[in-house]
């Protein structure tokens, strides 16, 4: 059985009812994955916001008490144990501040070996 359906956009031409219904069901099935990707990207760009947004709050609260621990230091002796010390928080300020640009991936191998060396040359 023949039927002419216009809405097909083949300017006229005759196709099969099966034919027509399977190109209806497949234009359905591509709207609906459409739609779900387009809610998946949604998704996706609203949690990278959050991420983002609770990064720099994290990254701000870590700067201020950070700062505040270093003032600290300059009333203690500058011997090899603050040092360290100063220097594993600031590895710490950089591991957050490069994680949120996913640029940081080797700062926390970075972080282990300032530690092990630090520590196997200290008496």
């Amino acid at each position: 059985m023949k039927s002419d359906m216009s809405d097909t956009h083949n300017h006229g031409e005759e196709i099969s009812d099966d034919a027509y219904i399977t190109f209806i069901r497949n234009q359905f099935q591509l709207e609906s994955l459409g739609d779900r990707l387009q809610k998946i990207q949604n998704t996706t760009a609203i949690m990278k916001d959050k991420w983002r947004r609770g990064d720099e709050a994290m990254r701000d609260f870590t700067v201020c008490k950070l700062a505040g621990f270093l003032k600290t230091l300059k009333y203690w002796p500058r011997d090899k144990f603050w040092d360290l010390v100063s220097g594993c928080l600031i590895l710490c300020l950089e591991m957050l501040e490069t994680g949120v640009l996913g640029l940081g991936q080797d700062i926390g191998s970075r972080l282990i070996r300032l530690v092990w060396y630090e520590s196997s040359i200290s008496p």
